[in-house]
């Protein structure tokens, strides 16, 4: 996961590079691969609640081009299930709204992410902070140090970071927003797992 929470931090800090890989983003329908109604109904309410459309599937010429870009662009390698990833949240909301949620948190960071975009653990830090509600709530409350994640940072940034992604703060509402708007369901740790958690690797 570290590669895609990199990848979050790469599009929501170059505006270019975002605009480039939203050009790349397409998705085909596959009508065949629907799930009906009738079928669909006779799964457990969980998991009906996280399964996902399968007659909309990444367009692969895209994914291979978008892979290509952020590995030569960015130096991070991404496997095809992240890549279809982050295509599917350029694709699937047509106002891109979540991803200019992502945009607003990293902004709401302000001057803490200076000269820090270099350092690929930094990226994905602010990254996973974006994406894992549970992970950002315990580390902004205290309860968790970033070291609990395997990731390091000095003890001043720690202590800067936890003060900005602080809850209903700028940067944590945004985050929200980015999180709630790009996955439906209860799957919003990643981080850690918890009971009942779910994944459907598709």
């Amino acid at each position: 996961m570290e590669q895609f929470w990199r990848a979050l931090s790469a599009v929501a800090s170059d505006k270019a590079f975002f605009d480039e890989i939203a050009a790349i983003a397409k998705c085909v329908s596959k009508p065949e691969l629907a799930v009906s109604p009738e079928v669909r109904a006779t799964l457990p309410t969980a998991v009906q609640q996280q399964f996902p459309d399968l007659s909309i599937q990444p367009y692969f010429p895209a994914i291979k081009e978008m892979k290509e870009k952020f590995k030569y662009s960015k130096d991070i390698n991404l496997s095809i299930y992240e890549t279809c990833e982050i295509n599917r949240l350029f694709v699937e909301n047509p106002t891109r709204g979540n991803m200019d949620a992502l945009v607003d948190y990293w902004n709401a960071l302000g001057d803490f992410t200076g000269g820090k975009t270099d350092n690929p653990k930094f990226m994905a830090i602010i990254g996973a902070m974006a994406i894992d509600s549970s992970a950002r709530f315990d580390f902004a409350d205290g309860n968790a140090p970033i070291s609990k994640f395997g990731m390091t940072l000095s003890p001043g940034d720690e202590n800067d970071l936890r003060q900005l992604l602080a809850s209903q703060g700028a940067a944590d509402v945004r985050a929200r927003r980015f999180r709630d708007e790009s996955w439906s369901g209860s799957c919003g740790e990643i981080a850690d797992t918890y009971d009942g958690w779910i994944h459907f690797n598709v």
